[in-house]
């Protein structure tokens, strides 16, 4: 068996479930490349990781901002928003990606966290907490699917 670490005292996932997540990660790190960060300590090389999984995504950090809207290019003069760098951490539960028949929601739905260091004026508490209610609205609509980031 392969990956059923267990850290901080999580119940892991079976087989079926973790072969899924991990190949959602192996996905999710080709997609997202340098802006992805796996957390989960690795096991055997790169094709196995502790559980629970846990990873950041980067969001906001780039050379350019594209201001596509207004003039169809990338500008060098422009600067990113919020100022400061973005990260949201994703941590999938035991049972993720199943659906589990309107059980509990935490066993089947991924945490999320926003990490950054930016002051209320550089990013309101309410864009936080809009950006935060659309990440776990989003996963709670496609409860029992694949890729928390649709």
């Amino acid at each position: 068996q392969r990956g059923k670490v267990m850290t901080m005292g999580e119940a892991i996932p079976n087989d079926e479930t973790a072969d899924m997540q991990r190949e959602e990660v192996h996905a999710l790190e080709a997609i997202f490349d340098g802006a992805f960060e796996l957390r989960s300590p690795r096991l055997d090389g790169d094709d196995d990781f502790e559980f629970p999984i846990v990873y950041r995504i980067k969001l906001n950090e780039m050379d350019v901002d594209v201001d596509i809207a207004d003039t169809g290019s990338c500008s060098d003069d422009t600067t990113n928003w919020p100022k400061r760098p973005m990260t949201v951490e994703i941590r999938y539960p035991k049972n993720y990606p199943l659906d589990d028949n309107g059980g509990d929601p935490a066993t089947t739905i991924p945490s999320f966290e926003l990490l950054h260091e930016n002051t209320v004026l550089d990013f309101p508490s309410c864009a936080s907490e809009k950006l935060m209610a659309v990440l776990r609205d989003t996963a709670q609509k496609e409860r029992g699917m694949p890729s928390v980031l649709s």
